[in-house]
């Protein structure tokens, strides 16, 4: 089952899995060559079966994306395929949409373009910012996200 689960970005939490403690760890991004393969050790070392990042708005290099069991997903403040890349929140804002969400998908080698696991829209209130909605969707998708990884893990989700 689950041994070892790596954020890339920002959190530092636990959670349960079928009565299984799994650590969330904090890397930075991968500045140089040899400290990415630093890092690509250190994850084949520990037996990492997944990656998780969000908005951490860097390419991961396939090295990376090919060393843990379960692949690495990230959790993408938008529905894709509309608004790939950075500042989701904010575009979706300006351009006036009535509902946004947080899709949770597989990585690859270009940015926002993996297979959806799983999504979940909410509507966007004319009162709502960027800031209000930011906090909005970071519930939606820690909630998402301890939805997703389990079906992931039993086999339960297909893209």
């Amino acid at each position: 089952m689950m041994q070892n689960m790596y954020v890339l970005q920002q959190m530092k939490e636990f959670m349960e899995i079928e009565n299984k403690t799994i650590g969330f760890a904090v890397c930075g991004s991968f500045c140089t060559f040899k400290r990415m393969l630093t890092a690509v050790d250190k994850l084949k070392n520990a037996g990492a079966d997944i990656i998780i990042t969000c908005a951490y708005g860097q390419i991961i290099p396939e090295i990376i994306l090919n060393t843990p069991r379960l692949g690495c997903i990230n959790v993408h403040a938008s529905l894709l395929p509309k608004y790939r890349g950075g500042a989701p929140i904010h575009r979706s804002i300006i351009n006036g949409d009535k509902e946004t969400g947080v899709t949770i998908m597989y990585m690859e080698k270009m940015m926002d373009a993996g297979d959806i696991l799983s999504q979940k829209a909410i509507p966007i209130l004319e009162e709502d910012t960027t800031g209000s909605m930011f906090e909005k969707l970071s519930i939606v998708g820690r909630d998402l996200l301890m939805e997703t990884i389990p079906a992931l893990i039993k086999g339960e989700i297909t893209p």
